[in-house]
């Protein structure tokens, strides 16, 4: 009897460091993660603006963070990037942008930032 629950510790003990091991080899970022990842959105292109050579190039971004998964504020949506592109300019409008994404995230989630990053061109109306 004691030889049969010795193996069944055994067995259990295997797998769960054989699902441990499984979690930490998945790459899902358990102790640092710093990602950067291309995303689309649809938007006028220069051939639907009177596009001009001395329109400018602005960078912007929005973030959002997280704390142990339970607490998260800021925005990191594609409306707050546009509306960073354009907050001191009236009668402007954003073109041709070209989107990322970048997360950090330490330890397991005890902190983690997600950014909405953006580069556009932004021309008079």
């Amino acid at each position: 009897m004691a030889a049969y629950r010795a193996r069944r510790a055994a067995r259990w003990t295997a797998a769960a460091l054989l699902a441990l091991g499984a979690a930490f080899a998945g790459g899902c970022g358990e102790l640092y993660t710093n990602a950067v990842d291309p995303y689309s959105y649809r938007a006028e292109t220069p051939a639907d603006l009177h596009a001009e050579p001395s329109d400018p190039t602005v960078h912007t971004r929005a973030c959002e963070y997280y704390l142990l998964y339970l607490f998260n504020w800021g925005n990191s949506g594609y409306a707050a990037v546009m509306r960073g592109a354009v907050k001191d300019r009236r009668r402007y409008m954003v073109y041709d942008p070209k989107f990322d994404e970048s997360y950090q995230s330490l330890l397991l989630g005890l902190y983690v930032r997600q950014c909405t990053l953006m580069t556009a061109r932004v021309g008079r109306l």
